[in-house]
């Protein structure tokens, strides 16, 4: 099977829990995984509810949107760099371990080169720490090279 030269970079996300390894299934599809509770030494309080899922799919055009749905969780924009109020905040967008931004609601387009990269999100209180116990999640990307065929 040929891919033509007009469609988007092919995408493969594979949704990862913190803990698990990656797969060697060359077939990888898309897996939603409820974000993984974790402690660090944030303060800033998360409510026990709160929980993450992370997808990523192709965009039309070029690269990846990125949805982050948070529950028991309230997008504030407005309060961001304030002080923490319990279950609200922002996320941090993180690509192959660099920061790359901050998120305010679910989506967010991310420009990526062809390869398998990393793209890890973390739920941020107003302050910027996160949430006690941490919730974040990993979702693993292929960008395929559209050029070449899949096989």
């Amino acid at each position: 099977m040929r891919t033509s030269r007009l469609l988007p970079p092919v995408l493969v996300v594979t949704a990862l829990a913190l803990s698990a390894c990656g797969s060697d299934d060359p077939t990888l599809t898309a897996v939603p995984v409820a974000a993984t509770p974790s402690a660090t030494s944030s303060a800033s309080p998360a409510p026990v509810e709160t929980a993450l899922s992370v997808m990523a799919t192709p965009d039309a055009m070029a690269g990846v949107n990125l949805q982050v749905v948070a529950t028991g969780f309230r997008w504030a924009p407005e309060h961001a760099s304030g002080k923490a109020v319990e279950g609200e905040g922002h996320a941090h967008v993180y690509v192959d371990g660099k920061k790359v931004g901050r998120l305010y609601g679910e989506w967010m387009h991310l420009s990526l080169p062809t390869g398998r990269h990393e793209v890890r999100v973390s739920l941020n209180g107003n302050d910027h720490e996160d949430l006690q116990p941490a919730v974040e999640q990993t979702v693993v990307v292929d960008v395929l090279d559209p050029m070449k065929p899949m096989g």
